[in-house]
């Protein structure tokens, strides 16, 4: 096969797992508000919507972790995520998220923990403090809401960039 017919397939393969990804991008819908449970079995009522401060943060902390070598085996999506939360660092950073994201949560439930005597690390207590699958609930919807308004944002300058070619007879 020659370079040329092998770009011939390869185009179309990557249109179509682009046009795949946006509509994924579209059919994904974070719920607004969220329950998830902490040790205890107390319930917390959470909002998903978090300010520019906190999402920028959040993304930096994810910068940080996103190129550790994580081996990841056959399985569910929660298998998966048990794999991947099982190195200390990826783990730590998932509750650094929580806690930047929901803080009021987490120091209720650092009080409840404290009245009951439960011993919680310092750095880090929301590993001691929630399930891991109440964790990665709660901080999902975050990183959907991210790659969602960031796509919608791209597809507004293309078009822009699209109209500006088009009246000025270029492209």
């Amino acid at each position: 096969m020659s370079d040329a017919q092998a770009e011939e397939q390869t185009a179309p393969d990557i249109v179509q797992a682009m046009n795949d990804l946006q509509e994924l991008i579209k059919k994904l819908v974070p719920q607004d508000n969220l329950t998830i449970k902490d040790i205890f079995g107390d319930e917390h009522e959470i909002n998903t919507s978090v300010s520019a401060r906190k999402q920028i943060k959040v993304v930096r902390i994810f910068d940080n972790v996103k190129d550790i070598p994580i081996e990841i085996g056959q399985g569910n999506l929660m298998q998966t995520l048990l794999q991947v939360a099982q190195n200390e660092t990826v783990l730590l950073a998932l509750a650094e998220i929580f806690e930047i994201a929901y803080p009021q949560v987490v120091a209720q439930t650092q009080k409840v923990a404290k009245k009951k005597k439960v011993i919680f690390e310092k750095k880090g207590s929301v590993a001691d403090l929630f399930p891991l699958e109440e964790v990665i609930d709660a901080i999902v919807p975050l990183f959907i809401r991210v790659v969602k308004r960031t796509h919608q944002a791209i597809q507004a300058l293309n078009k822009t960039e699209q109209s500006g070619e088009s009246k000025t007879g270029k492209g």
